[in-house]
């Protein structure tokens, strides 16, 4: 990659995310004028737009800022994209908190699939590692890219269920792109890109894992996907985030729960669950029956579709 492969509103946005002062919330606010969702605006505007914002500042260290981090991303071969472009995930403009900026190591039309989240526990009973697997399988089968989060446990199970079905998946990770953690699943993400898929980020090269950072990535899981299915979680945890966004995003949300009289129900933890169905009106998949009913219902697909619609008419 190089910085002439990065749109010009792409590289304005990345040095206004540089100017002292103005983070991912103030830049969206500043984005706002834009309707950046609506087929991104006429790009004469906005380099205009945003070149007006810059004006004033000085300049040159943002623009140095950005250009380094743009040698930083050509070195490990990421690529840098807006909202303003077209392979940007379409569902993901529609939240509000949405990444101002997105670091893609892989296939970037991977994330123009329309897309499944599978989440859950990083400790994980042989039941539910092997219902991840199913289900990621499923729905990959069915034409959804599934988007998790390269954990272990649940994540891991999702994102090889779907590339033994020789299906699409995404990895959203809490850190810059020059690492892989846990370092134990660095094959499993090279598998990832090898097949098509990608790992993504909202963080720069260098940029280490912190722990809030795995609480808010899950937004960008949810965002990214027409719905979200938690396959085992504990009450607390980061599958119960993933819930929570999925329903401040208005998307479908799914938990696993499997029936008592299935083999390995007794390890399986229902607290997750039970929880998200009491709380977020998450709705139980019990069977790999019910999956594809749904599917073939094109619920999910018809639910987003009206999300969509209205989230447009409030441009």
């Amino acid at each position: 990659m190089s910085i002439q492969t990065i749109s010009s509103e792409t590289m304005l946005v990345l040095q206004a995310m540089n100017l002292p002062g103005v983070g991912p919330a103030a830049l969206r606010k500043l984005l706002g004028a834009l309707s950046i969702s609506q087929s991104h605006s006429d790009s004469n505007d906005i380099k205009l737009f945003l070149e007006k914002k810059l004006v004033g500042s000085d300049v040159i260290t943002p623009e140095f800022k950005a250009n380094e981090i743009v040698m930083k991303c050509e070195n490990n071969d990421i690529q840098i994209i807006s909202p303003f472009d077209s392979s940007y995930p379409e569902p993901l403009t529609l939240i509000d908190d949405y990444p101002p900026i997105l670091y893609v190591k892989g296939r970037l039309n991977s994330l123009s699939k329309k897309s499944c989240a599978v989440v859950g526990t990083r400790e994980a009973s042989k039941l539910g590692l092997s219902w991840a697997k199913q289900i990621a399988s499923l729905m990959a089968e069915n034409n959804f890219s599934i988007v998790s989060g390269l954990a272990l446990g649940i994540d891991a199970a999702a994102h090889k269920g779907a590339l033994e079905s020789n299906g699409t998946t995404v990895a959203i990770l809490a850190h810059g792109l020059d690492r892989v953690t846990p370092s134990s699943n660095r094959g499993l993400a090279d598998e990832i890109l090898a097949n098509d898929g990608a790992l993504v980020s909202e963080h720069a090269p260098g940029v280490p894992p912190r722990r809030p950072e795995y609480v808010r990535r899950n937004r960008i899981q949810s965002g990214m996907s027409l719905c979200s299915i938690i396959v085992e979680s504990g009450g607390k945890g980061g599958a119960m985030h993933q819930g929570n966004f999925t329903k401040k995003q208005k998307r479908l949300l799914f938990c696993a729960y499997p029936a008592s009289d299935v083999r390995g129900a007794d390890d399986f933890n229902f607290e997750g669950a039970k929880k998200l169905m009491s709380d977020s009106g998450a709705i139980a998949i019990k069977s790999s029956d019910e999956l594809k009913s749904i599917i073939q219902s094109k619920e999910i697909d018809n639910n987003y579709g009206v999300i969509s619609k209205i989230s447009r008419s409030l441009v």
